[in-house]
């Protein structure tokens, strides 16, 4: 049923009861990983729990210098080797953690490293394509000089062949005692980067290129066992069961905008190499650096984000299950713990995840470091070895003392009184092993400006934050020790009321399009509310230039006698009809007022009002058409509204309009017009009418005049 009254639009939910008055906010698993962490592992499925304890190593070793971990190894005797870059030396850490310079190789990067039963050390080296052999005293030799650019990989059969993975043409060697190599298997990659020995003596061998995985038999007969999709096989293990689990990387994806800095190098100088030589640049060429320079627009559309990283298992059988993948982490290294579980080690940032029994990727630990680059499991400890600058981890089994996770900080997009915070907890956990607390500020990043911690919710079920109104809000939980040692946590969810803001009304305009009309007018219009509140919205009209708005037309869902089909879906679907039949002719303007007052407590309803309005005119009234005869046969028509500019004139004859008529001014546009028809548009008057509309669609007709 249509009243005059306002026009109501109920958005969301009919019943203003069903407004959500408080929200919650619970951490996705994926935001997590986004969070901080000292000593808390984050579950593939959103769930902290203490991790396993990580120690720095070798401080000697980090003060050499070293920017990269290339390869570690470990000997019997439990000395840990490390290949390093750019000034070609092993590093040796002691079981006691001491480090040492154990061997400088002529190549600037030891790239593969292979601990032999003899208590001696085999060394790969790039660009040069050397092996080493280098004795428990630190001597040693070129032992197989590979003829191959890279050395990349080394393994070792039970019967003491040693197996090399190179590049640039992608060859595995087999090389004999005495050094000589010979290629075993000749891939279709550029590089052979990771070789692991199967229980039958032969190889799983991974490439980059084309990144295929391959299975090779001790005759060098070689089959892809998985084209992984991506340039590059950066790591595989073996599990106890066959499975071969692999770890994939793509390169970053290049800078969509045009070089904006092009830097010539001379031809005989290194980049960089000395301060003296900048601006002598051989004008005959030379090398280039291209850049650009951050703030330049690309020029270019954007491209979606292309996979940076993935891990797969494959099973014996061929079946393939992926594990993890990301768009922006790389995994370098991959080894198998103590219990047997896959663990890996990523690049950019520089974290370690551990893949559980059910497949899920549980990030362990993050490092201060850009990548972990190699991991090595040496007895009962798992040891990790970081790139950017170079560093030394040893990570153990049993789990931290005790930790504490941060999470990202929460906007709640407007000021907000925080609640309780409640969590679920799985596994068995003594009382007091984990709690939680809060704090809130005004800016995204939070500084000195925030409020301090709240207090300690040590309950599950629940329990209130107490912190000052913000914007934004971050959680603390602190697993303690023994007590928590058992425990995993996970839906951490806090609840919040944000101070209510005003709803919004984009695109409001009438149909038809014209600012004057003789019928009804269709609104159009789009509704939202930044809290999601049930909203409602009027329609209001007032003469031009008076002070009161008064209200065109009810259409409320809440009315018991409003007609379902005409009003409740017509607002649903953001459009309205006003009939405008109970109005005065006149020029009215027109706006829609949104407000959220049913929603919100009495006081804080807000409202938004369309500026500038819609000005309309309502004209009922046809126009006045005055017609005559000219002396020279013409006709002459004199058209007049009160109201509405003319809209055009007809030349009309059994009821059908033949034709137009241009107005002397040639442009139909104003209340009054004048119209001259030729002898020929005129006719004899005896059969043709004229006959004039005005904007607003209405019409006179009237004969023409005689000869």
């Amino acid at each position: 049923m249509i009243r005059s009254a306002a026009l109501v639009l109920v958005l969301l939910a009919p019943d203003a009861a069903l407004a959500v008055r408080t929200r919650t906010w619970t951490e996705t698993p994926g935001e997590l990983r986004r969070g901080q962490s000292d000593g808390v592992a984050v579950a593939d499925r959103g769930r902290l729990f203490l991790a396993p304890r990580l120690s720095r190593i070798g401080p000697e070793f980090r003060a050499s210098g070293a920017a990269h971990v290339w390869a570690a190894a470990a000997d019997a005797r439990g000395n840990v080797y490390l290949g390093t870059g750019p000034e070609g030396r092993i590093m040796r850490i002691a079981p006691s953690g001491t480090a040492s310079v154990f061997f400088t190789t002529a190549e600037p990067m030891v790239t593969a490293l292979l601990a032999l039963p003899d208590g001696s050390l085999l060394a790969g080296t790039s660009p040069e394509g050397k092996i080493y052999r280098i004795r428990a005293d630190g001597t040693g030799e070129v032992w197989s000089a590979s003829e191959e650019r890279y050395v990349w990989a080394l393994a070792r059969a039970e019967d003491g062949t040693v197996f090399a993975g190179t590049g640039d043409n992608g060859l595995v060697l087999q090389i004999a005692g005495t050094g000589v190599a010979e290629p075993l298997f000749d891939s279709n990659e550029s590089h052979i980067t990771t070789l692991t020995i199967l229980p039958d003596g032969g190889l799983i061998a991974g490439g980059a290129g084309r990144g295929l995985l391959y299975r090779i038999d001790r005759k060098g007969v070689g089959k892809v066992l998985y084209d992984t999709g991506m340039p590059e096989v950066s790591d595989v293990v073996l599990e106890a069961d066959g499975s071969v689990v692999a770890a994939m990387v793509s390169s970053l994806e290049p800078d969509p905008r045009p070089p904006a800095v092009r830097i010539q190098v001379p031809q005989a100088a290194a980049v960089g190499s000395s301060p003296d030589r900048v601006g002598e640049i051989d004008e005959r060429g030379g090398p280039t650096l291209e850049g650009v320079i951050e703030g330049l627009a690309t020029g270019t559309e954007p491209r979606g984000r292309a996979v940076r990283g993935r891990v797969v298992r494959v099973a014996p059988d061929g079946s393939v299950t992926e594990i993890w993948r990301s768009d922006t982490e790389a995994p370098l290294s991959l080894t198998l713990d103590g219990e047997g579980r896959p663990v890996f080690g990523t690049g950019e940032p520089g974290r370690l995840y551990r893949i559980e029994k059910d497949a899920g990727a549980d990030l362990i630990a993050t490092l201060a470091e850009a990548q972990v680059t190699a991991l090595l499991r040496s007895g009962s400890l798992l040891l990790a070895f970081s790139s950017n600058p170079a560093g030394a981890y040893r990570i153990e089994q049993a789990s931290a003392n005790g930790g504490w996770f941060v999470s990202r900080p929460f906007d709640a997009q407007g000021p907000a009184r925080w609640g309780e915070v409640r969590w679920r907890v799985e596994g068995d956990g003594a009382p007091g092993g984990v709690d939680i607390e809060a704090r809130t500020g005004n800016s995204a990043v939070p500084d000195s400006t925030w409020s301090s911690w709240g207090s300690e919710v040590t309950d599950p079920e629940g329990g209130p934050l107490g912190v000052p109104d913000g914007r934004f809000l971050q959680w603390r939980a602190r697993l303690r020790g023994k007590a928590a040692e058992h425990v995993r946590i996970g839906d951490v969810t806090v609840s919040f009321l944000t101070q209510n803001r005003p709803p919004t009304i984009e695109g409001f305009g009438g149909e038809p399009a014209g600012a004057v009309l003789s019928g009804p007018i269709k609104f159009r219009y789009n509704c939202s509310d930044p809290d999601g509140d049930p909203l409602r919205v009027a329609v209001e009209y007032r003469p031009e230039g008076a002070a009161e708005w008064k209200t065109a037309v009810r259409a409320d869902p809440m009315d018991g006698e409003a007609d379902e089909s005409e009003t409740r879906d017509a607002w649903r679907d953001g459009k309205v009809t006003w009939s405008t039949s109970d109005v005065p002719e006149g020029r009215y303007e027109v706006r829609a007022v949104a407000s959220d007052h049913e929603a919100n407590s009495r006081g804080e309803g807000r409202e938004f009002v369309t500026e500038p309005s819609l000005v309309i005119a309502i004209d009922r009234t046809s126009p006045e058409v005055e017609a005559r005869r000219l002396p020279d046969g013409r006709v002459e028509v004199v058209v007049t509204d009160h109201l509405s500019p003319l809209g055009r004139l007809e030349v009309a004859e059994a009821d059908r309009a033949l034709f137009t008529v241009r107005p002397d001014d040639g442009v139909c546009d104003s209340r009054h017009e004048t119209f001259r028809l030729s002898l020929e548009e005129a006719g004899d008057g005896a059969t043709r009418k004229l006959r004039a509309v005005d904007s607003a669609g209405n019409a006179t007709t009237r004969e023409v005049p005689p000869r």
